[in-house]
């Protein structure tokens, strides 16, 4: 699953993410609908922007993991600095992708984690 409020972000990833082999089960664009997706779809791994309308990205992750713990999320954000990282790990976040992103980073974050999901599946 992806959350960004941008479209052109959650369409660019969602295209990197299919490319890769990995299967987008929904969208979100803040982080209230986020929560509302997560326990909908049930996905394996969310990518989350971390400057959210309504409910920000960590708070976001933080309330996702009570209600699923087992999925991962990686935190996503044009802030690198190491506060903005260390709150989104805090929330549970389990890895931290720097935009702006291409195909190569993507991959190697989730290479990182050593992420099967439906990619496993197809080599």
């Amino acid at each position: 699953m992806i959350v960004d409020d941008a479209g052109f972000v959650r369409e660019i990833l969602a295209q990197i993410l299919e490319d890769l082999g990995y299967q987008v089960v929904a969208e979100a664009q803040t982080g209230d609908e986020a929560l509302a997706k997560a326990v909908e779809y049930r996905p394996e791994l969310i990518v989350m922007d971390l400057i959210l309308p309504e409910k920000n990205g960590a708070e976001a992750s933080h309330e996702i993991l009570e209600v699923l713990p087992s999925t991962l999320i990686i935190a996503m954000s044009t802030a690198s600095e190491t506060f903005v990282r260390d709150k989104a790990l805090r929330s549970g976040c389990v890895a931290f992708l720097e935009k702006p992103f291409n195909k190569k980073s993507v991959q190697a974050v989730l290479q990182k984690l050593k992420f099967e999901g439906e990619a496993n599946k197809h080599g």
